[in-house]
């Protein structure tokens, strides 16, 4: 596909699915082989599920984090990038039930943290920035989830990957790796 069609974007979802009847070895070359691919200049999405995070002593799941990642650890530790996403599908309220709260705790070379909280609008079947719907909407949250706004991000120049910062000039996250 990359050679042939010039794919530049590979997208795997989900990769647990796709590496399962592999054993560790054939797992970790499966690994490798997308780290060369990442070095030719592809970009990699690897889609993984998480196991059912537990719950804390008052029943409520605790949120998931990229630990609970289904398959091989070498999934999460190898990416340059995990983003998290959490809902809570069985709250009783509908906003919190529909909005999906999105954390990067991994960002080779950029900043971590929570990234957004997003609302899902089912009469119009979009997906908002939780804080920006509700403020459009001049709906008044009371004891719903806490939404949070993050600044924004910083200008990063069109050419170069999201996760190099303009202040870092012309550094090569990916530099050193085999």
């Amino acid at each position: 596909m990359v050679k042939q069609h010039g794919v530049k974007v590979v997208v795997i979802d989900v990769l647990s699915d796709l590496l399962r009847s592999l054993d560790n070895s054939e797992q970790e070359r499966h690994m490798m082989w997308q780290k060369l691919m990442v070095k030719r200049g592809i970009i990699i999405v690897n889609v993984l599920h998480t196991r059912k995070p537990p719950s804390d002593g008052s029943g409520k799941q605790r949120k998931a984090t990229e630990y609970d990642a289904i398959g091989s650890s070498s999934f999460v530790q190898s990416a340059h990038i995990n983003i998290v996403f959490n809902r809570d599908k069985m709250a009783e309220d509908p906003i919190e039930r529909n909005t999906t709260i999105v954390d990067m705790p991994k960002c080779r070379g950029g900043i971590t943290g929570h990234a957004a909280d997003l609302y899902y609008d089912f009469k119009t079947r979009e997906l908002h920035d939780a804080i920006d719907y509700f403020e459009a909407e001049g709906i008044q949250i009371k004891d719903k989830p806490k939404f949070t706004k993050k600044e924004k991000p910083v200008k990063v120049e069109e050419d170069k990957p999201p996760f190099v910062p303009n202040n870092v000039g012309d550094v090569n996250p990916f530099e050193g790796e085999d």
